[in-house]
């Protein structure tokens, strides 16, 4: 089995798998939205996914193939977890924005991991420079989030949280020779559903992260329901 430890496929590797959990990810929201049964079903089964993940990762050690097994499953979950805020908030999720949203942090991504296969040697500049613009697109999404609460800046957030571990995991294994790309990978699977998980669960929590008092000024959405 190719141990994928080969330096200068790293940046295409991690291009590959970021783009395709974006899309996953996005498929797996709107299906998990239009099926679910209430809100917090899509957190549980983050949870259950993510844990059902775990063991498979640590075989992966002997069997490469099921690191990217846990991978997906942690894709799938990280969909499903987000459905839980659009339920909460009944907002329907639209295809064709959230696609949009997408194409923003896949652009990020495919730049940047394009740029280290093309200049390894100058990783740490590329990724804070990304990770200032990242940042300062989160914050703008946050803006018109609040201005309008359109369904496209809400799950561009959430893509732009994303895209901010898949730069975590450029800095990590990209240059680094004794660390296995698939294994960084999954990692990163369990690094965004724990991160997503938890600003879901904020921000569907009546006192989640001090975001109680927002809720009056119909912040996350113009369809979202002030709580009880």
């Amino acid at each position: 089995m190719i141990k994928y430890r080969n330096q200068k496929i790293k940046p295409l590797a991690i291009l590959l798998f970021s783009c395709l959990t974006f899309f996953i990810m996005a498929f797996s929201a709107y299906i998990a939205q239009r099926t679910a049964d209430f809100a917090f079903e899509g957190l549980l089964w983050t949870l259950t996914l993510a844990g059902l993940a775990i063991p498979v990762h640590i075989f992966a050690k002997k069997r490469e193939y099921l690191y990217i097994v846990a991978w997906a499953m942690n894709t799938v979950g990280i969909g499903m977890g987000i459905s839980s805020y659009y339920l909460d908030s009944e907002t329907t999720l639209v295809i064709g924005e959230m696609l949009c949203a997408v194409a923003i942090s896949c652009a990020v991504i495919v730049l940047v991991c394009l740029l280290l296969y093309k200049f390894p040697q100058n990783k740490k500049l590329l990724i804070i420079v990304f990770s200032v613009i990242t940042a300062l697109l989160a914050v703008a999404t946050i803006v018109f989030w609040i201005i309008n609460g359109n369904v496209f800046f809400s799950f561009a957030f959430f893509c732009l949280v994303e895209a901010f571990v898949w730069l975590g995991i450029c800095g990590l294994t990209v240059g680094v020779p004794k660390r296995h790309i698939l294994r960084d990978i999954s990692f990163g699977g369990f690094g965004i559903a724990i991160t997503v998980g938890v600003i879901v669960l904020a921000l569907i929590t009546e006192d989640g992260a001090g975001l109680e008092f927002l809720e009056g000024a119909e912040i996350f959405g113009t369809t979202k329901k002030k709580k009880r």
